[in-house]
């Protein structure tokens, strides 16, 4: 998601002027609705509130984001950074206190999954298919047979890390409204350390985070294992 290529970048307001407030997740306001939830100390774990820094670019040019604009289910989201376990402190999981994550859902805090959810990253916009693509509604669908499909779409596309989907999930919720992923789930790129690849979804009870196998469905699938797709940074 880092890498730098030739390209324009657009300001706060044409962003907003593209693809309106609903679907431009500005830092200001993610900043807002997060440190919210940071003041109300969920849990024992501190974690300082967000500082959006002043200037952030947003990395993608104005065509860009006019051709993903007629293409309701993209937006521009600004990730404060945090990693996957960060996220689950902040939320907690209390599920009278929404958003939150289920309170049973915690195979992945082992220390061997450090290296996928304990990453966090430089705060920044991305530019995210919040509803999935690909759906795998039958046993000859699978991981690769996404991966075929996101490559058809082009150089300029990838498969949303999981960590992003789920700050992303969050923000739509606390900004929106929006419950994404709660009749779908999320097939994401990360393997975990059993080779099985991450499953998300946001059902009433909290987000949940999974592990399949990429192709191997013990005779059965998930209907609804969709993939978050990502547009790659223009500059």
């Amino acid at each position: 998601m880092t890498e730098k290529k030739a390209g324009k970048t657009v300001t706060e307001a044409q962003a907003l002027s593209i693809l309106g407030e609903r679907r431009f997740l500005s830092a200001g306001r993610v900043a807002a609705a997060w440190n919210k939830m940071i003041k109300e100390r969920r849990t024992e774990h501190a974690i300082p509130p967000i500082e959006p820094a002043a200037g952030l670019p947003i990395r993608y040019g104005e065509k860009t984001l006019k051709e993903v604009a007629e293409d309701t289910g993209w937006y521009l989201i600004y990730d404060p950074g945090f990693s996957l376990k960060d996220t689950r402190a902040i939320l907690g999981t209390d599920t009278e206190r929404q958003p939150c994550f289920r309170g049973d859902n915690d195979w992945w805090f082992a220390e061997r999954e450090d290296y996928w959810a304990g990453v966090s990253a430089e705060p920044a916009y991305y530019l995210v298919r919040m509803e999935g693509l690909f759906s795998l509604d039958n046993p000859a669908r699978d991981w690769d047979w996404q991966d075929e499909q996101i490559k058809q779409m082009g150089e300029a596309f990838e498969r949303t890390p999981t960590r992003i989907v789920v700050n992303a999930c969050i923000s739509c919720f606390l900004l929106n409204n929006q419950r994404f992923l709660e009749a779908t789930y999320n097939f994401g790129p990360e393997m975990d350390a059993d080779y099985c690849f991450l499953v998300t979804n946001f059902e009433p009870r909290g987000l949940n985070l999974g592990h399949w196998l990429r192709n191997d469905w013990g005779g059965y699938w998930v209907s609804g294992l969709t993939t978050s797709v990502a547009r790659k940074f223009d500059a």
